[in-house]
C-alpha cells in the first residue's frame, strides 16, 4: 500500500509544478466563483467577471485538455455554431443577440470547471463548492430576512411576496439552493469529518436556514427539486456504502432528519403568512399550467412548429407564436438553435446522465460529493422539461463539475484510484463513512 500511495502523483504533480502562492490564487478564484454565482440580479452578473478572470489565470498557469475532453469541446462547439446560426435571422431585434451571447459563454464555463477539475480534484472541488455554499448561505438569510422586512428595501429581494434574494426569479433562486442543502445533508451523514458535536450542529442550522429559504420562493419546482434530489442522494449514499452498519447509519439519521425538517416547516407554516400563500401555491398545477395555450398545453405544438424551421425561429421568438415562453429548457434549445441545437443539447444531457451515474458507483475521495452534484442535477435535468434553465449560471456549474470528476478519476491507474478510496473507505472492523 505504501508503494501505491508514494506514486500517487498525477494529479498532485502538477500541483507541485508552481508556487504555493499560485495554488493558493487558484483556489481563492475557485471559491470567489462559487460564491459569485449567488449574485445574479443583473446582466453581466459578478459571475461573468469572476469566473473569466479566474479562467485567464488557470490558462496562464496551465489547464491540461485530454482526449476525454472532446466529446464535451466537440458538443459546446456545436451548441455555439446551432445559436450563432439561430440568431442571425433575429439580430436586430432586442435581446436576441445578448442572449445568445450568454447561452455561449455559459456553455464555456462547462468548459472551464470541467478542465480545472482534472488536476488537484479534490481541494479544487472543495474550494469552488465552499464559495458555493457560503453564498447560499449568504442568499437564504437576505431571503428570510427581506421576507419578513427585517431588511431595508425588504421589497427588492422579493417578487410577488416570494423571496429572490440575490436572484431576478425566486424559481432560479430555489433551485440554486438545492446543491449547497444536499452538501449539508451530506455532512449531517458522515461520521468521520463532521461528527463532533459542534459540527452537526452547525450543519443542522444550515440545513434549516436553507430549507427556510426554499420554502419561501414558493416555486413548486424547487420544492419538489430539492425533496427529490435529497431523496436520490440518500439512495445512492446507501446503496454505495461499503458496509450494512453503515447502510443502517444513514437510514437512521435520514429518518431522524425527515421527522426533524418536517417539523421546522410546520412550525413555519404555523405563521399565517407564510401559511396562506403555500396554500395557494402548492397545488400540483396552477391554472397558467393547463388549456391548449398553457404551459403543458403549448409543448407539442412547439415542437411541431420546430419541424419547420431547421435554424429555429431564433432566441426569445417563441412568444410570436405562442401567449409565453416555452418554459421548456429542451423546447427552447430546437427554438433558439434549430434541429443541431436540440439535437445538441439533447446529446449533452444525456452523455452527462449516463456516464455521471456510472461514475457515481466508483471509489475515490470525492464520491459523495459526487453523488451530491448528480442529485442535483438529474433531477434538475427533470425540471428543465418544466422550465427554462438555458441560462441558470449553477446548472452549467454543475456539467463542468460532473465531467472534470469522471475524467479526473479515469485518468488515475486502477491501482491508485483503488489505493486512494481505501484512504477513505472504512476499515474491515468498523464503519467509518467517506468525507463529502
Amino acid at each position: 500500500m505504501t508503494a501505491v500511495l508514494a506514486r500517487i502523483a498525477p494529479q498532485d504533480a502538477g500541483r507541485r509544478a508552481f508556487p504555493i502562492s499560485v495554488e493558493r490564487l487558484q483556489l481563492v478564484l475557485l471559491w470567489l466563483v462559487g460564491f459569485s454565482g449567488g449574485f445574479v440580479f443583473v446582466e453581466p452578473s459578478p459571475y461573468e467577471f469572476v469566473v473569466t478572470i479566474a479562467a485567464v489565470l488557470f490558462a496562464l498557469t496551465g489547464l491540461r485538455v485530454s482526449a476525454a475532453h472532446l466529446p464535451l469541446i466537440v458538443l459546446l462547439i456545436v451548441t455555439t455554431i446551432a445559436y450563432a446560426v439561430g440568431v442571425l435571422p433575429v439580430a436586430n431585434l432586442d435581446n436576441t443577440v445578448r442572449w445568445a451571447i450568454v447561452s455561449c459563454f455559459l456553455a464555456v464555463t462547462s468548459l472551464f470547471f470541467a478542465l480545472t477539475l482534472v488536476e488537484d480534484t479534490e481541494r479544487r472541488l472543495r474550494a469552488l463548492l465552499a464559495g458555493y455554499l457560503a453564498a447560499a448561505l449568504v442568499a437564504s438569510l437576505v431571503a428570510i430576512l427581506a421576507w419578513f422586512h427585517a431588511i431595508p428595501d425588504a421589497d427588492f429581494f422579493l417578487y410577488l411576496g416570494r423571496a429572490k434574494a440575490t436572484f431576478k426569479d425566486p424559481n432560479v433562486f430555489g433551485p440554486f439552493l438545492v446543491l449547497p442543502g444536499l452538501i449539508v445533508i451530506g455532512r449531517l451523514m458522515a461520521q468521520r469529518e463532521y461528527s463532533r458535536q459542534h459540527g452537526r450542529i452547525a450543519s443542522l442550522a444550515m440545513l434549516l436556514l436553507i430549507s427556510s429559504a426554499v420554502l419561501l420562493t414558493y416555486s413548486r419546482g424547487a420544492w419538489g427539486h430539492f425533496a427529490i434530489s435529497a431523496l436520490l442522494m440518500i439512495a445512492l449514499n446507501f446503496i454505495t456504502a461499503s458496509s450494512n452498519h453503515e447502510r443502517l447509519r444513514i437510514a437512521v439519521l435520514a429518518a431522524i432528519g425527515a421527522v426533524v425538517l418536517v417539523v421546522f416547516v410546520a412550525a413555519l407554516l404555523s405563521i399565517d403568512a407564510v401559511g396562506e400563500l403555500f396554500k395557494e401555491r402548492a397545488s400540483l398545477v396552477q391554472s397558467y399550467d393547463t388549456g391548449p395555450q398553457g404551459r403543458f398545453g403549448r409543448y407539442l405544438p412547439g415542437f411541431l412548429l420546430m419541424l419547420d424551421h431547421p435554424i429555429g425561429i431564433g432566441p426569445l421568438q417563441f412568444t410570436r407564436y405562442f401567449p409565453e415562453d416555452p418554459h421548456n429548457s429542451f423546447l427552447d434549445a430546437f427554438v433558439a438553435g434549430g434541429w443541431l441545437g436540440g439535437v445538441t443539447h439533447l446529446t449533452l444531457i444525456a452523455l452527462t446522465l449516463a456516464f455521471g451515474l456510472r461514475h457515481v458507483f466508483r471509489r475515490t475521495p470525492w464520491q459523495r460529493l459526487t453523488i451530491a452534484v448528480y442529485a442535483t442535477f438529474a433531477v434538475e435535468v427533470g425540471e428543465s422539461y418544466l422550465i427554462d434553465v438555458q441560462h441558470w449560471r449553477h446548472f452549467y456549474l454543475l456539467i463542468g463539475v460532473l465531467w472534470g470528476l469522471m475524467i479526473a478519476h479515469d485518468r488515475l491507474p486502477r491501482a491508485v484510484a483503488t489505493a486512494r478510496a481505501a484512504l477513505y473507505s472504512p476499515p474491515p472492523s468498523r464503519s467509518v463513512a467517506q468525507p463529502g
